[in-house]
């Protein structure tokens, strides 16, 4: 899975974000026991935050776009950020890059995000068999991959 996070400065008190970011990483890892990449994927917005940008009195407004992964999380992000920043996912299940890509416009419209994360890959991991009765026609024996490594790497 890649998590990568795109921010720009203006309109968004990043300090107070950076603190909250931290503590609900911390808080979850203490409480919850969520996974790493979770975690990796607040610590990673939160230091892009602290690097890129100073503070100013707005709100932040933060696009996050993926697949169920992102859509697991975003409540949790919604809350902890509800004074500092608005929150908003891509509609629905981003899935896999080569989608995501073909829905990129839609998605960003035309807000001014300060930030945009994009959470993808495990779609793109996944093997596939059109015959497949499994869910999402899940087939690691006779399945092909999502997307290839050639692909999935030129999508990112």
């Amino acid at each position: 899975m890649v998590l990568v996070v795109f921010a720009r400065c203006g309109g968004c008190k990043w300090i107070d974000i950076l603190d909250d970011a931290v503590s609900l990483a911390f808080l979850t890892i203490n409480i919850k026991a969520i996974k790493m990449k979770r975690i990796a994927g607040y610590m990673i917005m939160a230091f892009t935050m602290l690097v890129l940008c100073g503070s100013t009195p707005q709100k932040c407004r933060i696009l996050i776009i993926g697949d169920s992964i992102s859509i697991g999380y975003t409540p949790f992000v919604q809350k902890a950020l509800k004074h500092k920043a608005i929150v908003a996912h891509n509609p629905g299940n981003g899935q896999f890059t080569a989608n995501g890509i073909s829905k990129l416009a839609d998605w960003i419209g035309s807000e001014k995000w300060d930030i945009i994360q994009f959470n993808w890959g495990l779609w793109d991991l996944c093997y596939r068999n059109s015959s497949s009765n499994e869910q999402g026609n899940r087939d690691k024996i006779n399945g092909k991959l999502t997307t290839s490594p050639t692909d999935y790497g030129k999508n990112l």
